[in-house]
């Protein structure tokens, strides 16, 4: 009786996929949908987007940067940079687990993963295994799972996560020279525009340097920055002054312990039953009001495609196989 009831409601969601509407995509690009523009939008709503800041020392994990527009009349400039960290996979071995066999299937695996291993203070009884990539997949993730097997103490998957953090730069009316080697380019740049900067000699400069530059005319925050850049650009000299930077919130990403994963367990009740596939369907249907959390969409997707009927499907197969 329950392999024919299995049967049926198999039947069931089978002719519902034909006939729903499937919003995942097949190529990975559904991935990157988690970044919400809406919040970064928010977030700084009311700032000056700026762009090209390369000069600023970002690397190519920054997403964008901004300019508070707030304190108009403060001589401090402040920056938000919002950046993405590179994706990563951390696993928590028993320390004389011979772990170097695991490595080596999960470098032909990928070959563009970075592989760390080091044994935790303060005890040292356990192995730390880091594994980082600008891009580790969900599919990816769930292979290494498989990989590393069930001897381990943790299993924690971090992706696409959006952070920002802030950068003042306590100059607004001077350019201190960032390196006493670079004084002599900043003199020449000095003296080739002597009609916009006057040369500022200090007493101390904490990396050796006691040259500035200092604009003739009062100038804006923008024009702050666009100054800056145009030093850099034209000197390769990038100017001191700058705080060190603030911890604030993340702006999304998603980090999941699997390490008690179970494919298939879509409502994280640690069993992949019937209830499973019908909580996949109530979330397809209305995702509003019964939407999985991220470990529950992250163990439902089979296909690691975004969740679709057809994850719904392979569990009422599984379950038909185990009858």
């Amino acid at each position: 009786m329950k392999k024919r009831l299995l049967s049926l409601a198999l039947s069931a969601i089978t002719a519902i996929s034909s006939i729903s509407a499937i919003t995942a995509n097949a190529s990975p690009d559904w991935y990157w949908g988690r970044l919400d523009e809406e919040k970064i939008a928010e977030t700084f709503g009311d700032c000056t987007q700026l762009e090209g800041q390369d000069w600023l020392g970002f690397d190519k994990n920054t997403k964008c940067v901004f300019l508070s527009n707030e304190n108009p009349d403060s001589e401090n400039v402040t920056i938000f940079e919002v950046y993405r960290l590179c994706d990563s996979i951390s696993v928590e071995f028993n320390a004389n687990t011979d772990i170097e066999p695991i490595k080596d299937k999960i470098r032909q695996l990928d070959s563009s993963l970075e592989l760390r291993s080091y044994l935790i203070e303060p005890n040292k009884t356990r192995l730390m295994l880091h594994i980082n990539c600008d891009v580790i997949l969900p599919e990816t993730a769930k292979e290494i799972r498989e990989i590393v097997g069930n001897d381990i103490f943790k299993f924690g998957y971090g992706y696409n996560r959006i952070l920002y953090r802030t950068i003042y730069y306590d100059y607004m009316t001077k350019y201190p020279v960032k390196h006493v080697n670079q004084e002599e380019k900043i003199l020449e740049y000095a003296e080739a525009h002597s009609d916009i900067f006057d040369v500022l000699r200090t007493d101390y400069n904490y990396e050796g340097s006691c040259i500035s530059l200092v604009p003739k005319k009062e100038v804006t925050k923008i024009e702050h920055i666009e100054l800056a850049k145009k030093i850099f650009e034209e000197t390769g000299c990038s100017t001191d002054g700058i705080s060190p930077e603030l911890a604030n919130p993340p702006l999304g990403g998603v980090s999941l312990d699997l390490t008690d994963y179970l494919n298939g367990d879509a409502n994280n009740d640690k069993i992949t039953s019937i209830a499973d596939a019908a909580a996949i369907m109530q979330a397809i249907g209305n995702p509003d009001k019964y939407a999985l959390s991220m470990q529950g969409e992250f163990n439902a997707d089979f296909a690691c495609d975004g969740l679709t009927v057809d994850d719904a499907v392979e569990i009422q197969k599984k379950l038909t196989e185990l009858k």
